[in-house]
């Protein structure tokens, strides 16, 4: 009988010891001071490549990230000092070697409001812009924008967030819905 307990324990300790030699086999390595170590990337793991990105980087471009209130924006820099934005490029509306800065307009939507004089813009996410009118802006497009401020309707304009992350959005155009 107390062979058959002893043997009964001796099962129990076996099962616990192959237990914790399998958790601590599967875990993240550690050095030599008992410190875990980061696990290592799976290098066998795909990823689908953004196709304007990887167009860049085959035609002899580098890849540079703008960060911007709505998200980041690919800029394609080319050795010779030229850029373009990365979908630009891609759809061939810019060119290597064209010396431009990087138009990094892009589409945004929401509400233009106007506030002694000046305009404000607040997207679908909710974020304020200062919405800033280049001096060159028709007279016609000027009026339709001031329309568009006492309406509150949502429109869509083409802005450049300029400087990134600034908040002042420099228009290009705008579309009412």
């Amino acid at each position: 009988m107390i062979r058959k307990a002893f043997l009964g324990f001796l099962g129990i300790v076996f099962i616990v010891l192959v237990v914790i030699f399998g958790v601590r086999l599967f875990s993240g390595e550690d050095n030599r001071n008992g410190q875990q170590l980061p696990a290592q990337k799976d290098l066998t793991e795909t990823a689908i490549a953004n196709p304007a990105s990887k167009n860049c980087e085959d035609k002899g471009g580098k890849i540079v990230f703008l960060n911007e209130t709505s998200g980041q924006l690919g800029i394609c820099q080319f050795t010779d000092g030229s850029e373009c934005e990365e979908w630009q490029f891609y759809r061939g509306e810019c060119k290597k070697g064209q010396f431009t800065s990087a138009d990094t307009s892009h589409a945004y939507s929401g509400v233009i409001t106007k506030i002694n004089g000046r305009f404000s813009f607040k997207d679908s996410l909710g974020i304020t812009y200062t919405l800033e009118i280049p001096a060159n802006v028709s007279l016609e497009l000027q009026e339709r924008l001031s329309a568009e401020a006492f309406s509150a309707g949502i429109v869509t304009l083409v802005a450049a967030e300029t400087p990134p992350l600034s908040k002042n959005l420099i228009l290009k155009s705008f579309q009412e819905k």
